[in-house]
């Protein structure tokens, strides 16, 4: 298994796939800072061939669209059920921003979120 801070999608080999954990740890709303009691983690795995892949988050699994981007980062879209979306970019060097904008209980929330990401590339296995 080889670890990179980041990745660019094109290092992902065809039988292999990249998991990609984030952890942000700051953030903030329309009334200012968030304070978060525990920092907010999940990965996505996903491959080369596909342009979705797979956010895991305790321990549900939510589709993701994949959009690499040429300054050697990766942008990652969920729509959620709601309609809402999550994007999270990263840049090269795994700094990470991710911005949510959901219906939650019939309430509009909107967020933005500051962290890190890192990724492994693994062979597929069968």
């Amino acid at each position: 298994m080889m670890s990179l801070l980041f990745l660019s999608i094109n290092e992902v080999r065809s039988e292999e796939i990249a998991i990609c954990s984030f952890e942000f740890t700051s953030g903030n709303d329309k009334d200012g800072a968030i304070k978060i009691k525990n920092n907010i983690k999940y990965n996505i795995v996903f491959t080369k061939e596909k342009d979705l892949g797979l956010k895991i988050i305790n321990n549900e699994k939510f589709p993701v669209l994949i959009i690499p981007n040429e300054q050697g980062g990766i942008t990652f879209l969920d729509i959620t059920p709601s309609g809402g979306f999550i994007n999270t970019v990263v840049d090269s060097k795994g700094n990470a921003v991710e911005n949510v904008n959901i219906i939650l209980d019939g309430r509009l929330i909107s967020a933005q979120f500051y962290g890190t990401g890192f990724c492994s590339i693994q062979k597929v296995t069968e």
